[in-house]
C-alpha cells in the first residue's frame, strides 16, 4: 500500500500520457493546495515506491532461503523460484549505458584567480553565452567568489502555473547571445536590444561581462561587441567592464 500510495501522488496532480499531461485530476490533486504538499517536488515521491519494493524484495529473499532446500511447489524447488523471480525482478536494474556530455574548460582569467582584479568579490559576473550549467561550473571554480545570474533554479513556473520549471527564464539579452551561438539569430542587434542590454547588466548588477576566445564564435563576439562596446583582452577570455 506504501509503494501504491507513493506512485500514484508521484504522478502530479492530473494524470499523464507518456510524454503528455492531461486535465484529468490525479490523486495529488487532493493535496497540492495544503501547506507542505504546495511546496513538495512530487516526482520525489517515486522515491519511496522504490524503497518499499525493496524492502519487499529483501523479506521475500529472506522468506525463500529460510525454507528448507528440499520444499517445493509445483515440482519445482522454491528456491529456485524465489532466484528466478528476484532475477526477472531486478533484471531491469541492470547497468546501462548513460549518456555524458563533457563540460566546457573553465577559462584560466577564472581558475587563476585574475577575475579579481576586475570583480570585487561577492559582486557579479556574467559568462558568456549564458548558460545555465556554464554559470554554475565558473562560480564553483572561483570557489564562489563572485555571483552569477540564472543558475540552478527550480519554482513555480508563473504566479498562474504552479507546476514546476527548471531554471530562470533567461533576461532578453542572454536569449539574444544563446540564439546567436546556436546560430539561430543573426549578429546584429538594434537600439531597443542595445537599450535592453543596458537594462538587464543593471538587473544583473554585474561588473563584467567575459566570453572565453576559445569556442567561441565570432557572431558572438560580434553581438556582444555591439551590444556593449569594444571588449578588452585579458588572459585567455574578452572582457567588457560595466558601468557601477
Amino acid at each position: 500500500m506504501v509503494g501504491v500510495i507513493g506512485a500514484l501522488l508521484s504522478i502530479g496532480p492530473t494524470w499523464s500520457w507518456g510524454a503528455r499531461r492531461l486535465s484529468i485530476p490525479a490523486p495529488y490533486a487532493l493535496l497540492q493546495h495544503l501547506p507542505i504538499f504546495d511546496d513538495v517536488v512530487v516526482a520525489r515521491f517515486a522515491l519511496i515506491t522504490t524503497a518499499a519494493l525493496g524492502v519487499l524484495l529483501a523479506v521475500a529473499i529472506d522468506r525463500f532461503l529460510a525454507r528448507e532446500p528440499s520444499a517445493s511447489g509445483s515440482g519445482l524447488p522454491l528456491r529456485l523460484i524465489g532466484g528466478g523471480a528476484l532475477v526477472a525482478a531486478l533484471l531491469p536494474l541492470a547497468p546501462m549505458p548513460l549518456p555524458v556530455v563533457h563540460r566546457s574548460a573553465v577559462p584560466e582569467f577564472i581558475t587563476s584567480g585574475d577575475w579579481k582584479h576586475y570583480v570585487p568579490e561577492g559582486h557579479t559576473l556574467v559568462p558568456l553565452p549564458l548558460d545555465n550549467y556554464t554559470s554554475i561550473q565558473w562560480g564553483a571554480a572561483a570557489k564562489a567568489g563572485f555571483a552569477v545570474p540564472q543558475g540552478y533554479f527550480l519554482g513555480p513556473t508563473s504566479p498562474t502555473n504552479l507546476s514546476a520549471r527548471w531554471f530562470v527564464v533567461p533576461r532578453p539579452t542572454a536569449a539574444l547571445i544563446t540564439a546567436v551561438a546556436a546560430r539561430q539569430a543573426p549578429a546584429t542587434v538594434t537600439d531597443a536590444q542595445r537599450a535592453q542590454a543596458a537594462a538587464d547588466v543593471a538587473y544583473w548588477k554585474a561588473d563584467a561581462l567575459v566570453l572565453p576566445k576559445t569556442g567561441s564564435s565570432r557572431d558572438v563576439l560580434a553581438v556582444v561587441t555591439n551590444l556593449y562596446g569594444t571588449p578588452r583582452s585579458v588572459d585567455d577570455v574578452w572582457l567588457w567592464q560595466t558601468p557601477q
